[in-house]
């Protein structure tokens, strides 16, 4: 490595539990509002009016997709999210959600998708992610799972300052990386 870096890899997967301050599972609150807002068919109303049942075509023409794909994939939705039969006004949304993150991974990597949209169908696919990850948590959900997450950097911030402040050295790395995903940033924004 360059000027003798060492890389300490650092996983956060294994079994979820009150220790790990990155995902949201370890915690049963923040585990229950991500199940409740996710299922509640009230939850996106406002991003379906938005993304309406127009941009579902193109999305499908865009991967691929038969109209018996979208159906079955929403028969899948339905089932995982507790709600079989009907309430398909939030599901059109969030078979938008799943499937633009395909396009914009296709699109980020230079795959051309099969369908060409315009600028404000491509604007609602590049922010369809947005609002999944964010909606599902609560004002009090959000607020313990920032805690959670800056809990360590937060830490070692304390340790710095408690060291200089007794002119002693820091028993914290100079450097803390932090892994995050859309789920954790956008989180992250929209608390701050």
């Amino acid at each position: 490595m360059p000027y003798g870096f060492i890389p300490f890899p650092v996983f956060n997967h294994g079994g979820n539990t009150l220790e790990k301050n990155i995902d949201y599972a370890g915690c049963n609150y923040l585990s229950q509002s991500f199940d409740y807002y996710l299922a509640n068919t009230n939850t996106f109303l406002a991003e379906n009016a938005v993304f309406d049942t127009k941009m579902l075509e193109p999305v499908r023409i865009a991967l691929g997709m038969s109209r018996d794909d979208i159906d079955g994939f929403r028969a899948a939705l339905a089932d995982m999210l507790g709600t079989p039969g009907g309430k398909e006004h939030t599901l059109d949304f969030l078979i938008i959600y799943y499937l633009s993150d395909a396009i914009v991974a296709k699109q980020f990597d230079g795959i051309k998708v099969l369908y060409n949209f315009t600028e404000h169908q491509q604007f609602l696919v590049d922010n369809a992610q947005k609002w999944p990850v964010i909606k599902v948590f609560d004002f009090v959900a959000r607020k313990l799972f920032m805690s959670r997450i800056f809990r360590q950097p937060l830490d070692a911030m304390a340790e710095v300052i408690r060291a200089t402040l007794a002119n002693q050295e820091p028993e914290t790395p100079k450097y803390l990386l932090f892994s995050a995903h859309d789920t954790q940033i956008g989180n992250i924004i929209e608390w701050l």
